[in-house]
């Protein structure tokens, strides 16, 4: 396996870039799957085939990169409407096409290449040439989707001109790294390839068109396998959409696909469209307030086509059975224009979903006798002032109530909220080491847990120091022993050793009406949330008002006097206590707002 892996990076430092030098030592399989993608009947099938490979290569042999960068391909019929929409949004509000001269074509997110396989399929003929090799362009950040891609593209030229050209418009490149100051991907590319990327760079994109990532974050700590973290695009992110929110928690920005939007966004210029196919939690969802003001100010004119498929939302009509993707997240197309002829202040939000019941098949269907945003039945939508799109059916005069809280545990921009301070529960990241109905028990977990975290602190401070290896690789996964999680690694990191104590054993109200001893400290708890504040010793009076407000569970209210979990009700709730402390438990106060009792 060393090996296998050694020889295609050797080859990608030499100074040859051609395919068959690039990738000789996997030449055996990747001409298998040339030879039965020739033989199919006609392009849709060639297309399933190569998407087929794609997928199941990485849901099987590469599972963190599955779930690091969102790997699941789009069906045809999505890709059709989408690409023809973006044709027709090119000629109603620009009065150019796809094939015209200077409108140079992006697909951040290639993966096996649909979106520009059918783009060339949309050209003229006479125009294909000149757009093959100066307007179109792609990027791929893993190297067996570049290669089926390159070979999808190159064909879809073949089958249009009847001649073969190599495809120079692919960058083996991490798009979102493009928006950072150094590259640092580029270093080890060949000089060709940094070639592209830069000729990219400089490229004026009109279109931007695909299928991002949708990725939150990794679901174990053990899996080493965390999305990585761009400064600049963060930054970005957070001057804009997180700072125009008014959630409480802007968590959910960090998935992939809102990323996505906002690199598109930046990347379009003065005017453009943005055709992405993605996760629709942005639609619904009121941690994205923020995102949606900011996507009205962005852009001119929006088409927002939900296709449903949400469990949180319909959980009788979700999953494989109904969902385009087969997964358990709503999606949505999304066509946002930016300029063109519609110049109004007031920009246009055009709404259409599917119905929640009907099946993947069936959704597929309809999207291939629609076949593009002008024949679908649209309602405009009126964003109010907490910018909500879908859920106005409110009461007019809610945006008078006193707010419980502000945000991130402080009072709003008035200074008015009938609580002072608010917390999520602890997030534990480890129940199974962190809960137990039994304090023997609890103590035993906690004691096995930390002996095997000081073994491995002093393993990694007596290391080799000529030893490389990073800490995520370095420390072992073996979840029998240990649950790692952000907060533990950086204390092992910093060598910090840690002690089994049995005055860290709390009450807590795991779920509602459930009542179980927490290992509450420091370290061993990823997240306290200012719990420590709250009930910072083990019979410390107080008294909170749990609240359920988003996702799969619908509005509850819960009042306990113990320390409630982040999961309280299955999805993250909020909490609102009575008193804070000092986290040795003195000067109590209290964190009702005294107007607010008046």
């Amino acid at each position: 396996m060393s090996n296998f892996k050694l020889k295609p990076i050797d080859s990608l430092t030499k100074k040859h870039f051609s395919r068959d030098s690039f990738l000789r030592d996997l030449d055996p399989f990747y001409k298998a799957i040339e030879e039965t993608a020739a033989s199919a009947s006609d392009y849709s099938e060639k297309q399933a085939f190569l998407n087929s490979v794609y997928e199941r290569f990485f849901q099987g042999f590469s599972k963190k990169q599955a779930d690091t960068h969102g790997i699941v391909y789009t069906p045809q019929p999505i890709v059709d409407f989408m690409v023809r929409s973006v044709e027709e949004v090119l000629k109603t509000e620009f009065g150019r096409s796809l094939s015209d001269k200077g409108v140079h074509i992006l697909d951040p997110f290639v993966g096996t290449g649909n979106f520009i396989t059918r783009v060339i399929k949309e050209i003229r003929t006479s125009a294909l040439p000149h757009k093959y090799k100066e307007e179109l362009h792609c990027n791929e950040i893993m190297l067996l989707p570049y290669y089926i891609a390159s070979m999808n593209i190159e064909h879809a030229y073949l089958d249009r001109v009847g001649e073969y050209e190599p495809f120079e418009g692919i960058c083996l490149v991490d798009t979102f790294e493009l928006s950072e100051a150094e590259q640092a991907s580029l270093a080890f590319m060949v000089e060709e390839n940094t070639a592209r990327v830069r000729k990219q760079r400089r490229s004026p994109i009109e279109v931007v068109i695909g299928n991002p990532p949708y990725n939150v974050g990794q679901k174990s700590e053990n899996d080493n396998n965390r999305n990585r973290n761009y400064k600049v695009l963060n930054a970005s992110i957070s001057k804009t959409y997180g700072a125009a929110s008014n959630a409480s928690s802007v968590s959910k920005l960090d998935n992939p696909y809102v990323k996505a939007i906002r690199w598109a966004s930046e990347r379009i210029g003065a005017s453009g469209v943005v055709a992405f196919i993605t996760e629709s939690g942005f639609i619904h969802q009121h941690a994205f307030d923020g995102m949606r003001k900011c996507l009205a100010e962005d852009f001119s004119r929006m088409y927002i086509f939900d296709l449903a498929g949400d469990v949180t939302r319909f959980p009788q009509y979700a999953g494989s059975t109904y969902n385009v993707f087969g997964i358990r997240l709503g999606v949505s197309i999304n066509i946002l224009i930016r300029g063109g002829s519609n110049t109004a202040t007031t920009p246009s939000i055009r709404f259409s979903s599917m119905p929640p019941h009907w099946r993947k098949e069936e959704r597929l269907r309809a999207l291939d006798k629609l076949r593009s945003i002008s024949s679908v039945d649209w309602s405009e939508l009126e964003p109010d002032e907490r910018n909500t799109w879908l859920t106005q059916e409110l009461r007019s005069e809610f945006k008078d109530f006193l707010p419980m809280a502000g945000r991130d545990g402080r009072t709003n921009e008035k200074g008015a909220a009938i609580f002072e301070v608010n917390s999520l529960g602890t997030n534990t990241n480890r129940d199974f080491w962190a809960y137990s109905f039994n304090s023997s028990s609890l103590m035993a977990n906690a004691a096995k847990l930390l002996g095997t975290y000081n073994d491995e602190v002093t393993r990694w401070t007596n290391r080799d120091r000529d030893n490389e290896t990073p800490i995520d690789e370095f420390l072992t996964s073996d979840e029998k022993r240990i649950k790692w999680s952000s907060t533990l690694k950086q204390a092992a990191n910093r060598g910090i050793l840690l002690s089994p104590d049995k005055s860290n054993i709390r009450d807590s109200t795991y779920r509602p009406f459930t009542h179980k001893l927490q290992y509450f400290a420091k370290y061993f708890t990823h997240r306290r949330s200012g719990q420590e504040h709250i009930f910072p010793q083990g019979r410390s009076e107080n008294l909170l008002i749990v609240v359920a407000t988003y996702g799969r569970a619908p509005f509850a209210s819960f009042a306990t006097n113990r320390i409630p979990d982040i999961n309280f009700f299955v999805e993250p709730a909020q909490s609102f206590p009575f008193y804070t402390y000092d986290e040795d438990g003195t000067n109590r106060r209290e964190n009702v707002t005294d107007w607010a009792l008046a």
